[in-house]
């Protein structure tokens, strides 16, 4: 996620419905909750208004904010 606080948010979430972790959450409650943020960049000076995943290496994201910073 990116907004207004100057920060990209990396957050966890599940693939699917039926992908077997999932299920098998559901099935049983989990003990500890995980923390769904994963990291955060606060690379930039103004707000980030554009963020986009690539579509061939997973692990690969690009950002771009007000003071014309690209982050990738």
């Amino acid at each position: 996620s990116a907004g207004t606080d100057s920060t990209v948010n990396l957050w966890l979430a599940p693939t699917s419905a039926t992908d077997e972790s999932i299920s098998e959450s559901i099935a049983e409650p989990p003990t500890k909750q995980a923390d769904p943020l994963l990291n955060s960049y606060s690379d930039y000076e103004d707000s980030v208004y554009g963020l986009t995943w690539s579509s061939r290496e997973p692990w690969i994201f690009a950002s771009l904010s007000y003071d014309g910073r690209v982050v990738v």
